[in-house]
């Protein structure tokens, strides 16, 4: 029997292949080069190639099977014909758009990479084939729809692939080069994928930490919340939330460092709404005063009146008695798990 060294059998359902030069087994070996939909129902195997092609290998020939085509095979037959985009047992795994992640945040020095290296500024798009890196004493967040990823100083990332699909589902992958990233994945169960060399961490929302391998240390993943799928060349485990794990030393009680108190101390405040509240005069002899500022908040409450940020300002008018007025300004979302910002101002009616 032939050996192949990256090869896969389908045995049942329907699979999404993007790959060069892997085989796949489907009533024998089939090379993949390119992106390829299979599907077995019964007794007849059919695939079709989106992109490239795909190489039939049977009885010491090869079949070619080009982007645009789909090849059935049953009872032994093998037949290629052209593929119609309207045939449901492909159409829904068919790619409809792919994602732009953005820079929302950095400190220090940090590069985007397009058609060469650039200084990274907030707002920028990262696009598939991009990349991004950091600097000594940097770090750097790029926002994936609701999941987020901060890299740690010297890290370089690339997005591979952030995809939709008709059927509503998404594949997002990542490829950690360099360096360390920290990760927060809410994307409704989605797969999402780091790579790095000696492990791949596979997670449907999670939090946690992958570092890539260096000379004296292998690759090392830390499961905070969640689980996370590790997989490397001796084969597939499950770190789930307060173990971390690399090849060399395997499954482990999870163990803080400093880097990882920073990134929880930087959630804490990611956490929280913005509220900046303009100054007040302390001595007054108004009986009301105007209350300005600006915040990314849901919605302020000032002593129990609630207002809703119109392009992340607001102002409320406050009624105000002789002698001392505390005043509460309170900042909070919608979301009830989210952690509310609480500010205090006196005013004081009557002479200085």
């Amino acid at each position: 029997m032939a050996y192949y060294p990256y090869s896969y059998e389908l045995i049942a359902g329907n699979a999404y292949v993007k790959a060069d030069d892997v085989i796949f087994f489907v009533d024998g070996p089939l090379e993949v080069n390119g992106e390829v939909i299979f599907s077995t129902k019964e007794d007849l195997k059919k695939a079709v190639v989106i992109t490239g092609e795909l190489r039939v290998l049977r009885r010491a020939k090869a079949v070619i099977v080009s982007a645009g085509e789909q090849i059935s095979s049953s009872a032994g037959e093998i037949m290629v014909a052209k593929a119609y985009p309207e045939f449901p047992w492909y159409k829904g795994l068919a790619v409809v758009e792919n994602g732009i992640a953005k820079v929302v945040g950095f400190s220090g020095k940090a590069k985007i990479k397009r058609d060469d290296w650039q200084d990274v500024s907030i707002e920028d798009e990262l696009k598939i084939g991009q990349s991004l890196k950091t600097f000594e004493n940097s770090w750097l967040e790029v926002s994936f729809d609701k999941s987020l990823i901060r890299l740690q100083a010297n890290t370089e990332i690339e997005l591979k692939e952030w995809s939709s699909f008709e059927d509503n589902s998404s594949r997002t992958v990542l490829e950690l080069k360099q360096g360390k990233v920290w990760a927060i994945i809410n994307n409704d169960g989605q797969p999402f994928e780091i790579d790095t060399p000696g492990l791949i961490a596979g997670v449907r929302g999670t939090k946690f930490r992958l570092d890539s391998s260096d000379e004296s240390k292998p690759p090392l993943i830390k499961t905070f919340e969640g689980n996370v799928a590790g997989i490397n060349d001796v084969g597939f485990v499950e770190i789930e939330a307060g173990k971390q794990y690399d090849p060399k030393t395997g499954l482990q009680e999870l163990v803080l460092d400093d880097l990882d108190r920073a990134n929880l101390a930087r959630d804490e405040l990611l956490g929280k709404p913005k509220l900046i509240v303009k100054d007040l005069n302390y001595y007054t002899n108004d009986s009301k005063v105007l209350i300005v500022g600006i915040s990314d908040a849901d919605k302020i409450i000032v002593n129990n009146k609630e207002i809703s940020p119109k392009d992340y300002r607001f102002s409320i008018e406050v009624d105000l008695q002789y002698g001392l007025n505390y005043i509460e300004i309170i900042a909070k979302n919608n979301d009830s798990s989210s952690k509310a910002i609480v500010k205090q101002v006196i005013v004081r009616v009557g002479e200085n």
